[in-house]
């Protein structure tokens, strides 16, 4: 039985659906760590655990084994930006 209330590519879209009530989201971390953390939201669980907790990251694919001084400039200013660990896993 495929019922679905409301379907979109759009994260931001699907949070606040899930926010309001529409149903259950499949949602990652980064969308919305802070509306679990905050009480919001829950993470659904099967038999104890949380469902579908694979490893995730994100990843930055480039075309030459050495980047540029100005991919490089880019990488770090986005681990920066990013956090260890990540900032909506804070």
């Amino acid at each position: 039985l495929d019922r679905v209330a409301f379907r979109s590519d759009d994260f931001e879209a699907m949070r606040l659906a899930t926010l309001v009530g529409m149903g259950i989201g499949l949602l990652a971390d980064w969308v919305v760590g802070p509306d679990v953390r905050s009480g919001a939201l829950i993470r659904l669980g099967l038999g104890g655990e949380s469902w579908n907790r694979r490893p995730t990251g994100i990843y930055l694919l480039r075309a030459l084994a050495k980047p540029s001084a100005k991919l490089g400039a880019f990488m770090t200013a986005l681990r920066k930006q990013i956090g260890t660990p990540p900032t909506w896993e804070q």
